[in-house]
């Protein structure tokens, strides 16, 4: 996907991301979240190697983790609708129901999560600006500068723990001088990230950005094989949200846990073919690209 226009990408990754975030099927999140891991964890490998990739895989996967563990408890024990009472506490019903619809949403979330893991990494400051730099540039710039935000201060806190550790601060015993060490180490970080976004800001001015009439040289061009991505994105993510609005493959979760029946349910079957297609196609873009590269070597 890194090769495709900007346009092509962000069109993509806002028909994923947005059946994601609207469908309330297992099935259909399942699936998400399968394509997303995968696709984020061959991004990883590509650009940091099998090692690093799958140490952080190992980081997404806890943390995921933790989504489910904390979103089912959560909902289970605060919400008392259902029908399947499994245990009380006190006089509030706890529920088979409650626990179910808390994992449907942990799988929804954790999706958009690494989905959007991967537009991060795809979507770089460059291509963000090429994209909304001509309609909202100071919109462009804002979403570019948040995308950047978060490697950005990893990297910085890094930096400034080596350093505290070359000054004999990197082993200090006790929880107290410990707090301590790390509020300054977040204190410099801060003023590190404020003074360079004023930089940033004041170079951007000099630099006459957002002005009317500045041109800027564009490197991205779109070819034929970006409107036809476009064109294969947009029909599979409207189908695909046809059958959501139909009512096909719709699941209640109270009173109890059921798939509806639907006049429309001969849709489902398709539906889940082409959400398949849809959310496995950057990863079968880039291993198709990868092998036409190898044999051309």
């Amino acid at each position: 996907m890194n090769s495709f226009h900007p346009i092509a990408t962000l069109i993509y990754y806002a028909g994923i991301i947005g059946l994601s975030m609207f469908s309330d099927s297992p099935v259909f999140l399942v699936i998400s979240l399968i394509a997303a891991v995968i696709y984020e964890f061959y991004l990883q490998t590509v650009d940091e190697g099998i090692y690093f990739a799958g140490r952080t895989l190992r980081s997404v996967l806890l943390m995921l983790l933790i989504i489910f563990l904390f979103s089912s408890i959560i909902n289970g024990l605060f919400t008392h609708n259902g029908a399947t009472v499994l245990f009380y506490i006190g006089p509030n019903r706890i529920t088979k129901e409650a626990f179910i619809y808390g994992m449907v949403m942990s799988l929804m979330i954790s999706s958009v999560i690494v989905w959007f893991i991967s537009f991060g990494r795809i979507m770089t400051s460059d291509k963000l600006i090429h994209v909304f730099g001509g309609l909202a540039p100071v919109l462009g710039l804002t979403i570019s500068m948040i995308f950047r935000f978060i490697p950005l201060l990893r990297r910085r806190y890094k930096e400034i723990r080596m350093g505290q550790a070359s000054l004999g601060r990197g082993n200090i015993k006790g929880p107290i001088n410990k707090i301590r060490q790390f509020t300054k180490e977040i204190s410099i970080l801060l003023s590190w990230s404020l003074e360079a976004s004023i930089e940033s800001a004041d170079s951007m001015t000099a630099r006459g950005y957002g002005l009317p009439g500045r041109t800027s040289y564009r490197i991205f061009t779109f070819e034929k094989r970006d409107g036809v991505l476009i064109a294969l994105v947009i029909i599979l993510t409207s189908f695909v949200g046809l059958t959501f609005f139909l009512g096909a493959g719709r699941v209640y979760y109270y009173p109890e846990f059921r798939f509806a029946d639907s006049e429309y349910g001969y849709l489902f079957g398709p539906a889940i073919m082409a959400f398949i297609l849809l959310a496995f196609m950057p990863f079968a873009i880039d291993l198709i690209g990868e092998y036409r590269w190898r044999k051309s070597a």
